[in-house]
């Protein structure tokens, strides 16, 4: 069920991207307003939904709602989704102005960047275990409120891969106007704010694992050595 509801959600949250150019239906409950007043308000929702995401996820929460790790996992994805409805339902599509529109121009290269970027975020899905996430071990089971820092794969390309390739995406759009700009500055905003909450909160967890793991991983950007640990060249051997 925590998966469902947690796939519901990113698709919300993906329609809401086009919605939020204006270029669809506005939702069952779209609050008419001036540009303005619009401006605020859609600023008001994204920072609901990542008040929430960051909430929802803190120690502080974890202890308020005392259960342990796994629940509080499934209780983490049950909270996300009536959120992002919300927000989604509220959300005040801006078609105008354009801040650019570089359709034709840039079609071919922006898509293969967004076909990079949709693959990078399933290699950051594959790189660490959907049972841990979702919190979904048998009680008894030795993996049971087992916690594991991961560090292979594409969280050696960066410690915060999956804001890396959402960034990306987000940047390869060849049509921005003021809904979708909106959505994307307070998307670069929080990757800066939410992966430092993250990072407080590993550092809590891991203690010196994840300090060594900080000390040699970059924070968002890849660079030449992280992308060659993330892809390490297979040796052949002679027979």
């Amino acid at each position: 069920m925590a998966k469902v509801f947690g796939g519901i959600a990113f698709a919300l949250f993906v329609h809401l991207w086009w919605r939020s150019a204006g270029l669809a239906g506005s939702g069952p409950f779209w609050v008419l307003m001036s540009q303005g007043p619009a401006i605020v308000w859609d600023l008001a929702m994204m920072g609901l939904f990542f008040g929430a995401h960051s909430g929802f996820a803190s120690a502080r929460f974890k202890r308020w709602v005392g259960v342990d790790r796994e629940k509080t996992r499934r209780l983490y994805l049950l909270l996300t989704l009536p959120v992002m409805a919300i927000v989604w339902a509220l959300w005040v599509p801006l078609a105008a102005p354009v801040v650019w529109d570089v359709r034709g121009t840039l079609d071919v290269p922006f898509l293969l960047i967004r076909l990079v970027a949709l693959a990078g975020l399933v290699w950051t899905v594959r790189s660490f275990s959907l049972r841990d996430f979702f919190g979904e071990h048998p009680p008894g089971t030795p993996e049971a409120g087992s916690v594991r820092l991961s560090t292979g794969g594409a969280f050696a390309l960066c410690r915060h891969p999956l804001y890396f390739f959402m960034t990306l995406l987000a940047a390869a759009t060849t049509y921005l106007p003021l809904g979708r700009a909106l959505m994307a500055a307070t998307l670069l905003v929080y990757v800066r704010v939410g992966s430092r909450l993250e990072e407080t909160k590993l550092e809590q967890e891991f203690g010196p694992d994840y300090a060594r793991y900080r000390a040699s991983t970059p924070w968002l950007l890849p660079t030449p050595a992280s992308i060659a640990r993330a892809w390490p060249r297979r040796v052949s051997r002679g027979a």
